[in-house]
């Protein structure tokens, strides 16, 4: 981890014993973090435009509305050219896609919750655009709206506590 991002949380996560690197997607760091506080699960991306910056920080901003559906955010962190979250750790596993799995139902009950969350007001100016150039204009269409979405469905991103 760098030795930026270590300093920067120090002050939320006390002096740091241990630092277990987490494989994320939508962090250029995601780690498990042990220190004198507690454990907690960072992200962290350079705080510059472009990037995955602003996929972060809107991550920190919906999570107070979330309902329960994410490990809480707890502390953010922004200095030295980075931006943090740290969350709590959860004890959870990757949810398995199988065709079969006693997993399925759980995860279909997790995305209508998903769609049946109210949206925040702190969301309502969003618009998303990465899909942009992959649909036709009728599709970018059907992709803006007022709900909320989990748009990284992977087996690592919705995990089983």
């Amino acid at each position: 981890m760098h030795e930026q991002v270590n300093q920067l949380i120090t002050p939320h996560t006390g002096r740091i014993s241990e630092v277990e690197p987490t494989s994320g997607y939508s962090a250029t760091t995601t780690a498990v973090v042990t220190g004198e506080h507690g454990k907690f699960f960072i992200k962290a991306v350079p705080d510059r435009p472009g990037g995955l910056l602003e996929e972060v920080e809107r991550e920190g901003q919906i999570n107070p509305h979330l309902g329960g559906l994410a490990p809480r955010l707890l502390w953010q962190a922004r200095g030295d050219g980075w931006f943090v979250l740290g969350f709590e750790v959860i004890d959870a596993r990757p949810t398995d896609y199988a065709p079969g799995s006693p997993d399925l139902p759980r995860l279909v009950e997790a995305m209508d919750r998903i769609v049946g969350l109210p949206l925040p007001d702190v969301a309502r100016p969003w618009v998303e655009t990465r899909w942009d150039r992959a649909l036709s204009g009728e599709e970018v269409h059907a992709v803006r709206g007022d709900h909320l979405t989990h748009a990284d469905l992977h087996p690592h991103n919705i995990v089983i506590d």
